[in-house]
Protein backbone atom coordinates (compact mmCIF):
# COMPACT_ATOMS: atom_id res chain seq x y z
CA UNK A 1 0.00 0.00 0.00
CA UNK A 2 1.45 3.57 -1.01
CA UNK A 3 1.60 6.42 1.50
CA UNK A 4 -1.09 8.51 -0.74
CA UNK A 5 -3.53 5.34 -0.10
CA UNK A 6 -2.57 5.03 3.96
CA UNK A 7 -3.14 8.89 3.93
CA UNK A 8 -6.59 8.65 1.93
CA UNK A 9 -7.72 6.01 4.08
CA UNK A 10 -6.68 7.20 6.93
CA UNK A 11 -9.25 8.91 9.41
CA UNK A 12 -10.40 12.06 9.09
CA UNK A 13 -9.32 11.82 5.07
CA UNK A 14 -6.03 13.34 5.52
CA UNK A 15 -4.07 13.04 1.76
CA UNK A 16 -0.81 14.47 0.30
CA UNK A 17 -3.04 16.95 -1.94
CA UNK A 18 -4.85 18.53 1.58
CA UNK A 19 -1.02 18.68 3.01
CA UNK A 20 0.07 20.41 -0.03
CA UNK A 21 -3.28 23.46 -0.08
CA UNK A 22 -2.73 23.39 3.30
CA UNK A 23 1.32 23.91 2.88
CA UNK A 24 0.27 26.64 0.03
CA UNK A 25 -2.69 28.63 2.14
CA UNK A 26 -0.06 29.13 5.21
CA UNK A 27 2.60 30.31 2.70
CA UNK A 28 -0.13 32.56 1.33
CA UNK A 29 -0.62 33.99 4.81
CA UNK A 30 2.68 34.16 5.85
CA UNK A 31 3.09 36.48 2.73
CA UNK A 32 -0.02 38.48 3.83
CA UNK A 33 1.13 38.82 7.26
CA UNK A 34 4.45 39.63 6.25
CA UNK A 35 3.14 42.70 3.66
CA UNK A 36 0.65 43.90 6.27
CA UNK A 37 3.78 44.18 8.73
CA UNK A 38 5.85 46.14 6.87
CA UNK A 39 4.02 48.13 4.99
CA UNK A 40 0.63 49.22 7.38
CA UNK A 41 2.28 48.70 10.99
CA UNK A 42 5.56 50.02 9.70
CA UNK A 43 3.62 53.30 9.01
CA UNK A 44 3.67 53.98 13.34
CA UNK A 45 7.59 53.06 12.95
CA UNK A 46 8.68 55.59 9.88
CA UNK A 47 6.44 58.05 11.56
CA UNK A 48 8.49 58.41 14.85
CA UNK A 49 11.85 57.51 12.68
CA UNK A 50 10.65 60.34 10.45
CA UNK A 51 9.75 62.61 13.52
CA UNK A 52 13.25 61.84 15.09
CA UNK A 53 11.50 61.04 18.61
CA UNK A 54 14.17 59.20 20.04
CA UNK A 55 13.78 59.68 23.34
CA UNK A 56 12.00 60.27 26.36
CA UNK A 57 11.88 64.17 26.37
CA UNK A 58 10.67 64.17 22.52
CA UNK A 59 8.08 60.99 22.96
CA UNK A 60 4.43 61.82 22.17
CA UNK A 61 1.14 59.55 22.53
CA UNK A 62 -0.72 58.20 19.72
CA UNK A 63 -3.35 60.84 19.59
CA UNK A 64 -0.26 63.14 18.52
CA UNK A 65 1.24 61.08 15.94
CA UNK A 66 -2.19 60.50 14.27
CA UNK A 67 -2.47 57.06 15.19
CA UNK A 68 -4.78 57.67 18.55
CA UNK A 69 -8.11 55.17 17.24
CA UNK A 70 -5.80 52.48 15.64
CA UNK A 71 -6.40 49.49 16.93
CA UNK A 72 -3.48 47.37 15.58
CA UNK A 73 -1.13 49.75 16.42
CA UNK A 74 -2.44 49.91 19.91
CA UNK A 75 -2.60 45.48 20.05
CA UNK A 76 1.13 45.51 19.01
CA UNK A 77 2.30 47.82 21.36
CA UNK A 78 1.39 45.28 24.04
CA UNK A 79 2.37 41.96 25.13
CA UNK A 80 4.94 40.20 23.07
CA UNK A 81 5.24 41.60 19.45
CA UNK A 82 7.71 42.63 16.84
CA UNK A 83 7.44 46.16 18.74
CA UNK A 84 8.80 44.82 22.13
CA UNK A 85 12.58 45.92 22.22
CA UNK A 86 11.81 48.60 19.94
CA UNK A 87 8.84 51.53 20.71
CA UNK A 88 9.06 52.32 24.20
CA UNK A 89 7.19 54.30 26.26
CA UNK A 90 7.98 57.48 28.33
CA UNK A 91 7.69 55.89 32.05
CA UNK A 92 9.50 52.50 31.35
CA UNK A 93 12.74 51.54 31.99
CA UNK A 94 14.83 50.94 29.40
CA UNK A 95 18.00 48.50 29.34
CA UNK A 96 20.51 49.73 27.14
CA UNK A 97 23.81 47.47 26.52
CA UNK A 98 26.07 48.44 22.81
CA UNK A 99 23.05 48.01 20.36
CA UNK A 100 21.24 45.43 22.73
CA UNK A 101 17.73 46.46 24.42
CA UNK A 102 16.25 44.19 27.16
CA UNK A 103 12.60 44.02 25.48
CA UNK A 104 9.83 45.18 28.02
CA UNK A 105 6.41 43.35 27.44
CA UNK A 106 3.30 45.55 28.46
CA UNK A 107 0.25 43.80 29.55
CA UNK A 108 -1.82 47.54 29.85
CA UNK A 109 -1.48 51.05 28.81
CA UNK A 110 -3.45 54.01 29.16
CA UNK A 111 -3.33 54.82 25.45
CA UNK A 112 -4.50 58.45 26.10
CA UNK A 113 -1.47 59.21 27.98
CA UNK A 114 1.13 57.36 27.51
CA UNK A 115 3.91 58.79 24.92
CA UNK A 116 6.25 56.10 22.75
CA UNK A 117 9.33 56.82 21.28
CA UNK A 118 12.26 54.52 19.39
CA UNK A 119 15.68 54.85 21.34
CA UNK A 120 18.36 56.59 19.09
CA UNK A 121 20.44 53.42 19.32
CA UNK A 122 17.82 51.32 17.94
CA UNK A 123 16.70 53.59 15.16
CA UNK A 124 18.59 52.01 12.40
CA UNK A 125 17.46 48.24 13.74
CA UNK A 126 14.16 50.24 13.42
CA UNK A 127 14.58 51.74 9.65
CA UNK A 128 15.86 48.25 8.70
CA UNK A 129 13.17 45.77 10.21
CA UNK A 130 10.25 47.93 8.73
CA UNK A 131 12.03 48.81 5.00
CA UNK A 132 9.32 49.48 2.26
CA UNK A 133 11.96 47.83 -0.04
CA UNK A 134 10.72 44.83 -1.47
CA UNK A 135 7.20 44.45 0.07
CA UNK A 136 4.97 45.30 -2.15
CA UNK A 137 2.17 43.60 -3.55
CA UNK A 138 3.08 42.77 -7.02
CA UNK A 139 5.86 40.63 -4.75
CA UNK A 140 3.06 38.96 -3.01
CA UNK A 141 1.39 38.36 -5.79
CA UNK A 142 4.29 36.96 -7.64
CA UNK A 143 4.90 34.33 -4.70
CA UNK A 144 1.56 33.16 -4.28
CA UNK A 145 1.85 32.50 -7.48
CA UNK A 146 5.18 30.66 -7.67
CA UNK A 147 4.01 28.48 -4.94
CA UNK A 148 1.02 27.57 -5.81
CA UNK A 149 2.86 26.39 -9.66
CA UNK A 150 5.06 24.25 -6.91
CA UNK A 151 1.84 22.99 -5.12
CA UNK A 152 0.11 22.44 -8.32
CA UNK A 153 3.43 20.32 -9.48
CA UNK A 154 3.82 18.38 -6.23
CA UNK A 155 0.29 17.56 -6.26
CA UNK A 156 0.74 15.92 -10.39
CA UNK A 157 4.09 14.83 -9.96
CA UNK A 158 3.57 12.83 -6.50
CA UNK A 159 2.60 9.52 -7.43
CA UNK A 160 5.49 9.26 -9.66
CA UNK A 161 7.80 10.22 -7.14
CA UNK A 162 6.39 8.12 -4.48
CA UNK A 163 7.34 4.74 -6.53
CA UNK A 164 10.30 5.70 -7.69
CA UNK A 165 11.62 6.73 -3.96
CA UNK A 166 9.83 3.64 -3.30
CA UNK A 167 12.08 1.28 -5.89
CA UNK A 168 15.16 3.03 -4.78
CA UNK A 169 14.81 3.38 -1.52
CA UNK A 170 12.98 0.80 0.51
CA UNK A 171 14.06 -2.36 -1.99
Amino acid sequence: MSLMEVLREAKGGVTPELVIWALFFGFSLALVFALFSKRYMGKFVHTLLSEKIDSPEKAKTLKELGYGNNIFVRMALVGKTAYSGLIFEKNEAVGIHGNSVVPIIRYKIDYASARFYIPKVLMPRAAIRYEKKGTHIVALLVGVAVFFLLAMLAIYYYPTVESFIRETIVQ
